[in-house]
């Protein structure tokens, strides 16, 4: 979790650009594992076509494959995310965790379930 305003900035930054590049225009899956199935091809597809940010002159998916063996595997149960409900703010603010998270204005006066990043295992 970012320990400053500006590390909260950034982290939202990569969401919003995550989220514009994978989500633009938005789309509409059966399921979850569709979903699932289509973000994978979409990463993997990004990963071997983009140059890697340290090593211009390699693909993300190339220095992938070589860590690979490096990785430690992991066994067990990860909840990614959990979503509460949340009540929305007049300024488009939703406040989880002593952080404030900023939401679309069409959310402000409901109450939202809003999917919340989760950083620790459970087992």
């Amino acid at each position: 979790m970012p320990a400053s305003g500006w590390e909260k900035g950034q982290v939202e930054n990569q969401v919003g650009l995550v989220r514009e590049r994978f989500f633009t225009p938005r789309l509409r899956f059966k399921s979850y594992a569709e979903l699932n199935a289509w973000l994978l091809d979409r990463c993997l597809s990004h990963a071997k076509a983009h140059p890697h940010p340290e090593w211009p002159d390699r693909t993300i998916w190339e220095v992938f494959e070589e860590e690979r063996p490096r990785l430690i595997p992991y066994s067990g149960r990860f909840d990614g995310f959990h979503a509460l409900p949340a009540s929305v703010s007049k300024t488009c603010l939703v406040r989880f965790d002593n952080n404030k998270y900023s939401v679309n204005a069409s959310a402000v006066g409901r109450l939202p379930t809003i999917p919340l990043i989760k950083l620790s295992k459970t087992g």
